[in-house]
């Protein structure tokens, strides 16, 4: 015990000086300066203290607590399940929870994963990569440059495009 009192002691001006800082991510309380895990002694070798030491462990309850009626409390404000009985109203709050965010929840989200293709969009990418398998045997180039005929497209004049700058 002797070395936790002395590391508080030595790291006061450490914890109040951080505590004095401007950026608050690094501000630490001036009450904090207790380290976070605490010094217990587990060891059984000190039995002739008052301390009583358990060779077994504890199961269950003792069965006086289990025999005590449950009484509602008397600051109980009910979730609308049950006006009557506090044990059945938070039950069925529960139980409401459950359903809502576990079972609604999830069964939408498994629907919408597991939705057809309304789109067909796997059946288009299938038909272009059966289509350019079959372009590639064939020796022809995935896109015919005359694919839409040129006499079909009206294109302007050169004395209409002078002056014009024409990036390709």
């Amino acid at each position: 015990m002797a070395s936790l009192a002395g590391f508080v002691r030595s790291s006061r001006p450490l914890f109040s000086k951080l505590s004095q800082c401007r950026s608050r991510s690094l501000a630490i309380p001036k009450f904090a300066p207790i380290p976070p895990n605490r010094f217990i002694s587990k060891s059984t070798s000190n039995k002739d203290g008052d301390v009583p030491v358990l060779d077994e462990p504890i199961l269950a309850p003792p069965s006086h607590i289990l025999k005590q009626p449950i009484t509602p409390t008397k600051d109980w404000v009910t979730h609308g399940f049950s006006d009557e009985d506090e044990i059945e109203d938070l039950n069925e709050y529960h139980h409401a929870m459950f359903c809502s965010y576990s079972v609604v929840l999830v069964g939408i989200i498994m629907c919408w994963v597991y939705y057809p293709d309304y789109q067909e969009l796997d059946w288009t990418q299938r038909e272009a990569y059966i289509q350019i398998r079959e372009r590639e045997k064939a020796g022809l180039p995935y896109v015919d440059p005359n694919y839409v005929d040129p006499a079909t497209i009206p294109l302007p004049s050169d004395e209409e495009l002078e002056g014009v700058e024409i990036i390709i």
